[in-house]
């Protein structure tokens, strides 16, 4: 998910209420972990939604044989 201006947040979903004109604070969190993750998926092998989809398959499978 990208997290953009347009991202609507509903204040329920949030431990905070919102007040109009302040940046709300999750959503900035989120800004900084993205930009900090860019490029990670490539550097682990996962180039589309399939191989990231498989990776998952595969984590649940070795979860499940723990």
């Amino acid at each position: 998910m990208v997290i953009n201006d347009e991202t609507f947040v509903c204040p329920a979903d949030l431990p905070f209420a919102v007040e109009e004109g302040y940046e709300l604070a999750a959503i900035n969190a989120l800004r900084r972990f993205q930009e900090q993750m860019k490029g990670e998926a490539e550097l682990a092998g996962l180039y589309t939604e399939a191989d990231i989809a498989e990776w998952i398959t595969q984590s649940r499978r070795e979860d499940e044989i723990r």
